[in-house]
């Protein structure tokens, strides 16, 4: 953890465990850690309230930041959620979209092999080329109208 310096400005980060003594604290506050139980002066509690004020105010910011911190992890854990939810609903329709499409192929299928063989019947019934030929168009014009419909 990278904390800022014992001044109040931030200026100078230092890791967690690191004396927080910088230029302008170090007469009065790495002084008293070295006098062990001496009486403190009024510049020195001083010194001592200031840096503690500071240090309470930026454990605040921190606080603040790592709450916002956790808003936005909530919120995208629920989006997640959300998108996870949405997600297997979509499956869903799309597997049944892909059943119905399959089931409309069949049908159209069908109705093609039903119509090859009324027209080979119907050609079959009668020996004119003309009226070959005729059926034929008329298949491939089925074939075409159900060709456009799929």
């Amino acid at each position: 953890d990278v904390q800022s310096n014992g001044d109040g400005g931030g200026s100078e980060p230092v890791q967690a465990g690191q004396s927080v003594c910088n230029q302008a604290s170090v007469p009065s506050l790495c002084s008293l850690r070295d006098q062990g139980g001496a009486v403190l002066n009024r510049k020195d509690t001083s010194a001592v309230l200031a840096a503690l004020l500071a240090m309470e105010r930026r454990q605040g910011r921190l606080e603040q930041l790592c709450a916002g911190s956790n808003r936005r992890w909530l919120a995208l854990d629920d989006e997640l959620q959300r998108l996870r939810e949405e997600e297997s609903g979509d499956r869903a329709r799309v597997k049944a979209m892909q059943r119905e499409h399959a089931e409309a192929v069949r049908a159209i299928e069908r109705q093609l092999t039903r119509l090859q063989e009324e027209q080979a019947q119907a050609c079959g019934m009668n020996g004119s080329d003309i009226l070959g030929s005729r059926c034929a168009s008329l298949l491939l014009e089925q074939l075409d109208e159900l060709e456009s419909e799929r």
